[in-house]
């Protein structure tokens, strides 16, 4: 039987980093008797949304207005069907924030301007330039793979030769993890937001020729 000349491992590794952005996806959602009330009623509630970003100096390339709706809201009548009660009227505004400019007091500003029409719909940490632990959690995935290919050849009496081939595979890095949901809140003070650590991971693929 011929011996294989090549061993091919897969190595994993993740870096931590703090992250130092934060994502809202706030939505604004008001009902009235009437589509017109609605729309109006919506659109004053996102405006002064904005006007509480633009008193924190958010710059207006960091929102992302989306996800418009107006529909009509209805109720079941006995004998009469579905009847029209009143309308509802949602539109989404995605907010970049700095935790170092202060993200507690925005969401805080954010709730104060909205009143109960706004609804924060989540929170997402992230690192906006990864560059720098992407490169930790590749050299630790090397290490990873290169400690394993050692072991393989180890086992099989043979030692590492060239790395013949080196494939970095896609979709290797989690998520942020998202933090809890919260809506139709309104708050005083300032909650406090814990940035935690956000990871990246990294997975490759080497090939090394046995000697």
């Amino acid at each position: 039987m011929e011996t294989s000349n090549t061993v091919t491992v897969t190595g994993r590794g993740a870096a931590s980093q703090a992250p130092d952005t934060l994502t809202l996806n706030i939505g604004v959602e008001v009902v009235r008797r009437t589509l017109t009330g609605a729309y109006q009623d919506a659109a004053r509630s996102m405006q002064a949304v904005q006007r509480a970003l633009d008193g924190l100096d958010v710059a207006r390339k960091d929102s992302t207005t989306s996800g418009l709706s107006l529909r009509a809201e209805t109720s079941w009548q006995e004998g009469q069907g579905n009847l029209v009660t009143g309308y509802n009227c949602s539109c989404t505004l995605t907010v970049r924030l700095s935790y170092e400019d202060g993200a507690q007091q925005a969401i805080a500003a954010i709730v104060e301007a909205g009143g109960n029409d706004v609804r924060l719909n989540g929170l997402e940490p992230s690192i906006s330039d990864p560059g720098e632990v992407a490169e930790q959690a590749r050299t630790l995935a090397w290490a990873d793979a290169a400690r394993n290919a050692a072991h393989f050849a180890q086992l099989s009496n043979r030692r590492l030769g060239r790395v013949l081939s080196i494939e970095e595979n896609q979709g290797a890095s989690p998520n942020p993890p998202r933090m809890a949901r919260m809506e139709k809140a309104s708050f005083a003070v300032s909650m406090p937001i814990e940035a935690g650590e956000s990871s990246v991971g990294a997975s490759i693929t080497v090939t090394w020729e046995l000697v």
